[in-house]
């Protein structure tokens, strides 16, 4: 960086000297570091890595119905934390700081989750059976005289009252007769009303989804412990993250007066990792913001059950385990205590590095550039030094025989004369320009200039992100498209080390994910497909579906992440060879692989044959595992046949039947 403010008040003048050093004008950065990182993300990022799902005991029925589950549910756990950007940033974090952390956890979130509306239910008491005269002849029974409709609820019992004494002593008996049969009803006969509580619903209210959310950090925000070689090995977990301050006071209100703007972290380089994470935010050297003295440092920290030894006091661990027996998350905002309950640790983190071996910070891809880049820029600054001062030369005047004073700021323009004053103080035919003025040239080597060249291809020789990754030109030595096809294969088997590394760590996630949901959903989630065409369905994950135990894997099938534009030239070549090869011809006769192609081919209002009734007949299938067949009724008794139907029947003007067969 270049203080340009400095350089022109040095000394205390307020105008830069004539005779100042000026030689460190130039400070650029000419960031190919930067240009490497984005190489590498795009390289990386066109798939999400998948996971397959294996039962636990595949002779177990709940495991084996959760495994078919645990797809959908992953399918829709991406769509909400937006998957695609997630891996971006895991991308980004393995090259700048070599290793990622993701926290997974349920949240009840409208803004991230959305509402739903549920019934609100009232509790009243009511009348169940109202007074009535029961005639033990015929069983029917016959009302008591109604309340009128300004009589209260206390002059009704006493309307009751008075009929009971009645029909103990007589009196009333005569006067009510059975509607039915036309029995005198006496004292036996009169049951008073019966009234007990009743739910009625009374409106509806907006309550927030819950959702299994996923979040990414660096080590810039993650301490563990660097020796760990896995999130089982580390003590603690500690995350420390800025959080605007009225946003934590609504979180905790009890604690709204000892949480402050001032509140730092709890780690031993808290404050450095603060001031870090803020610069991220803002030019390097310039002030962070007033809006950051508004954002103080929450602290999470994981600890693991074991770790309560740590003390030298075996009553305060077995204590400990006790009350926590999974390990404890303590919330914190500097010095001020919020929060502590029961966590564990293993089943909220995972953890993708670079490297094997290196503990839980490993060195990352880009930190191999650094030396690359500084002598870039050294180089650079030369270079632009040398083209503005050395590249016209140095021009001498004597100012024995040329008027410095009269050429001074005067431009010499092509084309046209450009007087120079002579003074007289030489001999005759002694002042000639040539003896007046002397031109210095400078050279610069051209290895010099294709030395930033060189660093540059080195630097992505080095870090494994060469130009074909990212579209760029290949090694202008290597002139066949063979070569630069295996110069790209060898540069892809290297990133398939990182790819293969996060692909690992997505399969944990995914697991932590179906183990969170099934341990916190309380009703059925459901995501809305599209099926080709405008046709759309729900596709449903159930609460019964999720009572087993499931573990996944990394994708087998999947290989290193390829481009849209490479799947779209593989599908023009499938669709060629079908042309010749029945294999491929055979291919294309199922529905779902002629969708496919046409998405992977992106035209526009293209149409699938079947596609439309693919959907339809869908869609039929879920309505039908949501309703019960329909019983068949004999058409002269209107009794059950004993025989059912389905609640849906096909349509023989409309249905195509092959395509249904095949559905």
């Amino acid at each position: 960086f270049f203080d340009a403010v400095g350089w022109m008040n040095e000394n205390g003048q307020r105008e830069h000297a004539e005779d100042s050093d000026d030689k460190d004008l130039y400070q650029y950065c000419n960031n190919f570091y930067q240009m490497l990182a984005t190489g590498f993300v795009a390289a990386l990022a066109p798939q999400v890595p998948k996971s397959r799902w294996l039962p636990e005991n595949a002779e177990h029925l709940t495991d084996v119905t959760t495994a078919k589950a645990a797809q959908t549910l992953i399918d829709i756990v991406e769509r909400q934390n937006r998957e695609q950007s997630m891996l971006k940033q895991q991308l980004l974090y393995l090259y700048t700081t070599g290793a990622v952390f993701r926290h997974t956890r349920y949240v009840v979130d409208a803004d991230r989750a959305g509402t739903r509306k549920e019934p609100v239910f009232n509790e009243t008491v009511t009348e169940i059976l109202p007074d009535r005269y029961h005639c033990f002849a015929c069983g029917a029974d016959t009302p008591a005289e109604p309340r009128a409709e300004d009589e209260t609820e206390a002059e009704a019992a006493g309307a009751r009252g008075t009929r009971a004494w009645d029909a103990v002593l007589g009196g009333a008996a005569a006067s009510h007769a059975c509607a039915h049969c036309g029995r005198a009803l006496g004292e036996a006969s009169f049951f008073p009303g019966e009234y007990g509580p009743a739910i009625q619903k009374v409106g509806e209210q907006e309550v927030p989804n819950g959702m299994v959310a996923q979040n990414v950090y660096c080590p810039l925000e993650v301490d563990c412990d660097p020796a760990a070689q896995n999130l089982r090995q580390t003590p603690i977990l500690n995350l420390e993250v800025e959080v605007h301050l009225g946003a934590l006071r609504a979180a905790y209100p009890e604690m709204y007066d000892q949480i402050t703007a001032s509140g730092g972290g709890l780690s031993a380089n808290g404050d450095i990792d603060r001031l870090a994470r803020q610069q991220v935010y803002s030019q390097t050297g310039a002030y962070l913001g007033i809006s950051d003295d508004q954002r103080p440092t929450l602290s999470r920290t994981w600890i693991q059950p074991w770790a309560f030894d740590l003390e030298d006091d075996r009553e305060f661990g077995e204590r400990m385990r006790e009350a926590y027996p999974g390990g404890i998350l303590l919330v914190n905002v500097g010095d001020t205590f919020l929060s502590a309950q029961e966590a564990v640790l293993t089943k909220e983190w995972t953890w993708a590095g670079t490297h094997e071996g290196f503990g839980l910070y490993p060195p990352s891809i880009g930190d191999i550039v650094v030396p690359f880049q500084k002598r870039y820029n050294d180089m650079a600054n030369i270079l632009h030094e040398f083209m503005d001062r050395c590249s016209s030369g140095v021009t001498l005047a004597n100012a024995d025989l040329i008027d410095t004073k009269a050429m001074q700021g005067k431009p010499l323009l092509p084309g046209v004369l450009n007087l120079v004053k002579l003074k007289r103080t030489g001999a005759p035919g002694s002042m000639r320009l040539a003896d007046a003025l002397f031109q210095f040239q400078f050279e610069m080597h051209e290895e010099a200039f294709s030395y930033l060249n060189t660093l540059t291809a080195n630097a992505q020789m080095f870090a494994g992100v060469p130009p074909q990754v990212y579209g760029g030109g290949g090694d202008p030595h290597v002139e066949t498209f063979g070569g630069q096809q295996q110069q790209l294969n060898t540069a892809l088997g290297k990133l398939n080390i990182y790819w293969d590394n996060l692909r690992e760590e997505h399969a944990a996630a995914d697991e932590l994910a179906v183990r969170c949901a099934k341990e916190n959903m309380t009703e059925d989630l459901r995501q809305v497909i599209l099926e080709k065409g405008s046709e759309f369905r729900n596709n449903y994950v159930r609460l019964d579906d999720l009572g087993g135990n499931v573990h996944a894997y990394p994708d087998t099938d999947q290989g290193f992440p390829i481009t849209a534009a490479e799947l779209r030239q593989r599908w023009m070549d499938l669709m060629q060879a079908a042309a010749q090869n029945p294999i491929a011809r055979t291919i294309f006769e199922d529905p779902t692989n002629q969708e496919q192609a046409a998405t992977a081919l992106g035209v526009p209002g293209m149409v699938v044959p079947g596609a439309a009734m693919r959907a339809k007949v869908l869609q039929n299938i879920d309505q039908l595992l949501q309703s019960q067949a329909i019983p068949v009724l004999d058409a002269k008794t209107s009794r059950p046949t004993g025989q059912l139907r389905p609640s849906i029947l096909p349509d023989k003007e409309i249905d195509d039947f092959t395509v249904l067969k095949q559905v």
